[in-house]
């Protein structure tokens, strides 16, 4: 039985890091060709009809720091959103955004400082669950093959 990670981590101020705005000029951590890991995103947050939930951040699967071209994240029963993405080995800034399905509102982003998330070598499924605007993140580590493609 191979064994799982867990961490807490704190959101902390990084060099270039701006409050309640995204680091336009970095560049994305994404590795084409890489097996990396299956990470999957869990937050718990209230919504009115209409918005939806993105993780916008450093790479391709996070849009870029660009809301229209991140993806929305899926709701589920108790106000519950998750998404799901394969990612290369490396380091990730990301926020949560709250948008309109419609493209019709402006995005609110989430407050405070960018969230970092370490994706490991190993690979795997990384479980993540958050808090709008909460100053921690809990990573669950879940290693080898089996559990990046039976979910964990």
């Amino acid at each position: 039985m191979e064994s799982t990670k867990t961490t807490r981590t704190t959101v902390s101020p990084t060099a270039g890091d701006a409050v309640a705005s995204p680091r336009l000029g970095q560049r994305s951590s994404c590795q084409q060709g890489s097996q990396g890991c299956a990470v999957h995103v869990t937050m718990h947050q209230k919504l009115e009809y209409g918005q939806v939930l993105k993780l916008v951040g450093s790479c391709k699967e996070m849009g870029q720091w660009q809301v229209e071209k991140a993806n929305s994240m899926h709701w589920q029963e108790g106000d519950i959103w998750v998404a799901t993405m394969q990612l290369a080995p490396g380091t990730y800034a990301f926020k949560a955004v709250v948008a309109s399905s419609s493209g019709a509102m402006e995005p609110h982003w989430e407050a405070g400082f960018n969230r970092q998330l370490e994706v490991p070598e190993e690979a795997g499924r990384l479980n993540v669950v958050f808090q709008w605007e909460s100053n921690s993140m809990t990573t669950t580590f879940f290693p080898g093959r089996q559990a990046q493609d039976n979910g964990g």
